[in-house]
């Protein structure tokens, strides 16, 4: 976009041509919305056994970034939502999104320990607007006390 703007030069006024220009925006920390992002879980025999899993966070084709953790997690069972207190490991770095790059965080349960919720799916709330995304889980009962996130990384 080509603008005008007057500028004084000695005793006369000049019309200078103004050009905007408008640079790549960098990610805003923590602006990933579920419509940005789709989360997959990834449980071997060995995680399981160790009580772990992979998440790996996918672009749906946007760019943008996760600061930190995913926090304000809830077990779903049966449509019925429990929030979870998420403990987070560190703060981790931003990891960016995009296409063909994606993020992942380690996620730590404990089962057959109460309070437990035999879940179907884990639901995340994303910082960006507050919309949430889930993946889906094997219904093993989770304890909802004893879940802790490592840092979102890339």
């Amino acid at each position: 976009m080509i603008r005008t703007m007057l500028v004084a030069v000695g005793a006369a006024a000049v019309l200078a041509p103004v050009v905007a220009t408008t640079a790549a925006a960098a990610p805003v920390p923590g602006n990933c919305t579920a419509n940005d992002v789709r989360f997959e879980m990834v449980k071997d025999q060995n995680e399981l056994a160790n009580r772990h899993a992979h998440v790996n966070i996918l672009s749906n084709g946007a760019t943008c970034a996760l600061q930190g953790h995913i926090g304000n997690l809830a077990l779903v069972s049966n449509g019925q939502a429990t929030p979870v207190n998420v403990t987070a490991q560190g703060s981790g770095a931003l990891a960016t999104v995009r296409p063909g790059k994606g993020a992942s965080f380690k996620l730590h349960y404990a089962t057959g320990v109460d309070p437990q919720v035999r879940a179907t799916a884990l639901r995340f709330t994303l910082p960006g607007d507050g919309s949430t995304t889930e993946v889906a889980w094997n219904g093993d009962p989770v304890n909802s006390a004893a879940l802790r996130i490592e840092p979102v990384q890339n």
